[in-house]
């Protein structure tokens, strides 16, 4: 039996930094927008509420689980759904580069950014906290895992996510022209891997990036939806705020993994005994190398060093992400 599609749309906007209000106007007018024309989901850039050059405007432009900013979202997604980017509080005063996921009248899922780059041009390491957990969740439009950036440049996560069920990947950016060096265009590159993860891990990627100027950083665009084939389905201009609207289809999802059924042969445990084992035989050389450092038979290098500081966690530590106080108000 065939099933109704899902029409979801990828919005990129400008912001203004540090103006939440005027972000938020711009937001709610595009998810209006977009709803109107039949999404069911709309995707949003990366720190759409905020900007991202938000250095002098992180206590400002942040928001936290009971600020009216998530109430409005919450009453936004009640015919729409929605997912976000923003500048996260947490009630000690911590600050996370933040995806929200909003159904339904409810917040259903955050996802803090993994990997925040602080290389190049970056430098997101010196305002943000890094997330340390990544799951896909249901939702009213299926099973969606997300995203934010720099995430996406560390396959892990979406094998992860793949691996967690997820139909749906989310990618929400903050991409600037000159982002990845002068080797290849931003654009480019991100066409290239969203068509790979779609097509290895059998799933519809819905990138969602900026445009726009903000101090030096130009932002290109190009937001996009592929499908499980490898394939672009819809396509934003690459400067000009709007959205883009494709359909996810589960039936396409179905005939896809029956014709390249890489999810079922793939082996989620062959990969974690080898991580294992990888960490387990680097942690065995550096342990010989400081012994040789300790017992005079050579200098230590900064490699040495390095490892030394920043040992490893084994595989499967729990780590505490969030307070009892925000985990009653939504399931992660």
């Amino acid at each position: 039996m065939q099933t109704s599609p899902t029409r979801i749309a990828t919005a990129q906007i400008s912001c203004v930094p540090g103006d939440v209000g005027a972000n938020l106007e711009t937001i709610t007018r595009v998810v209006h927008e977009a709803g109107a024309d039949g999404a069911e989901l709309v995707v949003l850039p990366e720190l759409a509420l905020s900007g991202y050059s938000v250095s002098d405007h992180l206590a400002t432009a942040s928001v936290r689980l009971n600020s009216p900013e998530i109430d409005h979202l919450c009453h936004l997604s009640r015919r729409t759904a929605i997912a976000i980017g923003l500048i996260e509080e947490t009630p000690d005063h911590r600050f996370f580069n933040s995806a929200m996921f909003f159904a339904g009248g409810e917040l259903l899922h955050l996802h803090r950014k993994v990997y925040p780059p602080t290389y190049g041009i970056f430098a997101e390491r010196k305002l943000f906290g890094v997330g340390s957990t990544l799951s896909a969740f249901d939702t009213p439009v299926g099973r969606v895992a997300m995203l934010i950036c720099g995430d996406a440049w560390h396959p892990s996560l979406p094998y992860l996510a793949a691996h967690d069920g997820a139909d749906l990947l989310l990618i929400m950016a903050a991409s600037p022209r000159n982002g990845l060096g002068d080797a290849i265009s931003s654009p480019q590159a991100w066409q290239r891997l969203t068509s790979t993860y779609a097509l290895t891990m059998s799933f519809y990627v819905c990138f969602a990036n900026r445009v726009g100027s903000e101090d030096n950083l130009h932002f290109t665009g190009h937001s996009h939806l592929m499908d499980p084939t490898g394939n672009v389905l819809a396509e934003c201009a690459h400067d000009r705020s709007g959205f883009a609207l494709g359909e996810l289809c589960k039936d396409q999802l179905r005939a896809q993994r029956l014709n390249l059924p890489f999810r079922r042969d793939d082996r989620l445990e062959f990969v974690l005994e080898c991580g294992q084992r990888i960490r387990q035989n680097a942690h065995q050389r550096d342990m010989q190398a400081w012994g040789e450092v300790a017992g005079g038979t050579r200098a230590a290098t900064p490699q040495d060093v390095a490892g030394r500081i920043h040992p490893a966690p084994p595989l499967g530590s729990p780590e505490a992400t969030l307070s009892e106080g925000d985990r009653s108000r939504w399931a992660i």
